[in-house]
């Protein structure tokens, strides 16, 4: 935890700065709208887009799940509760992991794979300064934010190798629609 506090330290090292503190502020809390919609970006402007949204979808929603299960495993409590000043204050239970990082961070796997660099750079972007803006607020410790990332990745490995049949449940999805709208006519 020495280290974890060392790069929170070194981080809120740079706090104070109103100019920075805001963007830091708006980082931390609202780059995370980057994620839907780099899905409704792949969904509209794509071949496939609905298949290429939803497989980004559901790593992400994946991720967000795994972090209450990953947060039962290991329970620490964030820098407000531990003596440190913080820019903002929340009401988090557990700071471990970080959602908002295993958010951010788990959409970039999937534009990474589907061969979307653009897309990728800019969700990269996102969610590097998101995880950095999470530390520097005092909402987190670093550990949180690299949890938040592993998470991500682990999410994504079982989207991936579920991948056929999220597929197939998509089409499923598609096929109930259509049928739905032509019933309606």
């Amino acid at each position: 935890m020495e280290l974890g506090q060392t790069g929170y330290r070194f981080v809120q090292s740079f706090a104070g700065n109103e100019f920075l503190d805001q963007i830091m502020v708006f980082s931390a809390e609202y780059l995370l709208v980057l994620v839907p919609l780099a899905g409704l970006y792949l969904w509209f402007n794509e071949e496939n887009g609905f298949e290429k949204a939803s497989f980004m979808g559901a790593t992400v929603c994946l991720s967000i799940g795994l972090t209450y299960v990953f947060g039962l495993l290991y329970y620490h409590q964030p820098p407000q509760y531990q003596g440190f000043e913080t820019i903002l204050t929340k009401d988090l239970e557990n700071a471990f992991p970080s959602q908002h990082a295993a958010g951010t961070f788990a959409a970039i796997w999937p534009a990474l794979y589907l061969g979307k660099q653009r897309v990728a750079s800019v969700l990269t972007a996102g969610a590097v300064l998101t995880g950095i803006g999470r530390v520097y607020t005092g909402l987190h410790f670093p550990i949180d934010i690299l949890g938040g990332v592993l998470v991500s990745l682990t999410a994504f490995a079982a989207v991936h190798l579920l991948e056929d049949y999220l597929t197939l449940s998509i089409e499923w999805l598609q096929t109930v629609t259509e049928r739905f709208n032509l019933d309606r006519r």
